[in-house]
Order: C-alpha cells, then structure tokens, then sequence
C-alpha cells in the first residue's frame, strides 16, 4: 500500500478520473505507450492488480489529492516484471484560445513490479557504430542494447576508445535508462577531441541484471 499526491498548478479547479492500465515501450526512446484493458499479455500486465481511491476528484488551485493504492499479486503471477500506470484524465479538455481545438493532458504514475521467483535475463548490444572516416571530432557513438529477458534492466557501461599505438584516449560513460522486456534503447555518446589523426579502436563494456 501507498500514497501519491497530484498537484495542481493552475489557477483553475481541475477534476480527474482514475483508471489503471497497461503499458509497454516500442520505441527505442523508452516511451510508454498506454494500452487498452485486457491487450497486454499477462506475461507482463500488472493493471489488474492495482487498486486506487478515490477513482475520481477535484483538485482546487494550488492544491493537491492525496490518493491511496494498494497493490495485490495473485500467488500464479508469473516470475518477472509486471508493468502497469495509474492515469489521471480530465473530465473536461482544456481550450486552445483562438480555435476550435482542445487539448486532452494526461498525467500518470508508472509502477514496475519485479514478482520474485526464476528468470531470464539476456540482453544483446544490436547495433554499435560510427562514422568510418570523419575530418574533424568529437565522433559520435551510436549503441543499442536490447532486452530479451523478463525483467526490466538498466545497464551500466562504457566506451572507451584507443589511438592506433594502444593508448587509451578517452572514456566515456552510457547513460542510465531502463530498458523494458522486448524493447531496445539507443545510448548517444560523443568522444574525443576536435583534432584526431589517424586510426582509432572503439571498446565497449556494459554489465546488466540483477547480479550484473
């Protein structure tokens, strides 16, 4: 059990319904992206399990809601990662003065719950490149790693590039994101200096999981 708090900035009441859904990342940005009741496989639903009150409310200017959940996870639940949001709609869209449009904000709360028990974890860089000939640096170092597993993973990594003696030049470190089960993340890192002469090797090291 838990509470989560919803702020309102405005100026304005604002009044907000509740609902629980699924959600999975398809892009390699690590967007996610909502989904209807009852599409996701139970592989990796959580929405089922998710409880809050009040299911609707108003919130006054400058103010908030406290709302209450409670998470319950049946005793067949699968080992792994189970994922889930708590959405906050409008009742009403906010205009756009003007014109004849409204725009509908969503806000929500994701929850990602690790359910304990035997996995897989197995994840494989795809793709890592940069440019074969450039005039002038920084390079700019294209990585994707994706998760095969079945539960979220944030890996933690480097790249480290040599001259062509052998001598370490620099060292440059991933960023931290989490990677969803079936999803793949880009990882953007530039390395080096302006002026680069020669041929140069690129190594890259990451660790993941539980254990790393």
């Amino acid at each position: 059990e838990g509470v989560m708090k919803v702020i309102n900035d405005s100026t304005t009441p604002l009044s907000f319904t509740v609902a629980v859904n699924d959600f999975i990342v398809e892009d390699t940005k690590g967007t996610p992206n909502m989904l209807p009741a009852n599409t996701l496989s139970k592989k990796f639903s959580a929405s089922s399990w998710i409880g809050v009150t009040p299911n609707s409310f108003t919130v006054l200017p400058h103010d908030k809601q406290v709302l209450n959940y409670y998470i319950q996870v049946p005793s067949y639940a699968r080992p792994g990662g189970h994922y889930a949001s708590v959405v906050f709609t409008p009742t009403s869209n906010i205009g756009v003065q003007g014109t004849g449009a409204s725009v509908e904000t969503k806000v929500g709360t994701l929850f990602y719950i690790s359910v304990s028990g035997t996995i897989s974890e197995y994840a494989m860089i795809t793709k890592f490149l940069a440019n074969s000939f450039q005039e002038y640096g920084p390079v700019n170092m294209v990585t994707t790693i994706k998760n095969f597993g079945d539960l979220h993973i944030k890996p933690a990594g480097q790249i480290t590039i040599y001259d062509m003696f052998g001598r370490k030049i620099e060292t440059s470190s991933f960023a931290k994101f989490n990677i969803f089960p079936s999803a793949a993340r880009d990882y953007q890192n530039s390395i080096g200096a302006k002026i680069m002469i020669g041929r140069f090797k690129a190594n890259i090291l990451t660790s993941y999981g539980q254990n790393n």
